[in-house]
């Protein structure tokens, strides 16, 4: 029997423990760099109405914070502007 794989694998107990242990944390910060992330892609439609982005913002967002990427520093950064 073969396993079906995603094209995007997330690890999301490595998520939270980069956002500090806590999965309410982890819901924070990911759905701020979303929003960062359509906002930026929304941007770059309106210059290229054809372009394509293989995941959603959401699914971009949690893989930037599993990379550590984007982290809780950047999202506080975020709320104080």
């Amino acid at each position: 029997m073969s396993t079906v794989k995603t094209s995007t694998q997330l690890d999301i107990d490595r998520a939270v423990k980069n956002v500090g242990g806590s999965r309410f944390d982890l819901v924070l910060v990911a759905a701020q760099r979303a929003r960062e992330i359509e906002f930026q892609r929304r941007l770059a439609s309106k210059s290229n109405p054809d372009i394509t982005w293989e995941n959603t913002s959401t699914t971009a967002a949690l893989q930037e914070v599993e990379e550590e990427l984007y982290t809780q520093k950047d999202y506080l950064k975020s709320k104080i502007k």
